[in-house]
């Protein structure tokens, strides 16, 4: 995958986020884009992570998900509750 490639280079677009979130918690299915219907996308991800046991963090030194919903929503989410995604 390419984007694990770049994983440690730069920030992901949300396109590449989503194949990666795609791989890791949801068997590699097409998620609804992040950019489309945020609601949406966090709602299969979490479905997806319920599939999964959790993983060893060595930094928190706990058993976690395998992605951080928090951290992906600061990152990624829709700012001010907009969406990300404007038609003119």
């Amino acid at each position: 995958m390419k984007e694990m490639d770049i994983i440690d280079e730069d920030m992901l677009s949300s396109e590449q986020m989503s194949v990666i979130v795609s791989h890791l918690c949801c068997h590699g299915k097409r998620l609804t884009h992040p950019d489309e219907d945020w609601n949406e996308f966090i709602t299969q991800v979490k479905n997806g992570l319920k599939e999964h046991s959790l993983i060893w963090d060595p930094i928190e030194q706990q058993l976690l998900p395998w992605v951080n919903i928090k951290a992906l929503e600061k990152a990624y989410g829709p700012k001010n509750g907009s969406s990300a995604c404007f038609i003119t």
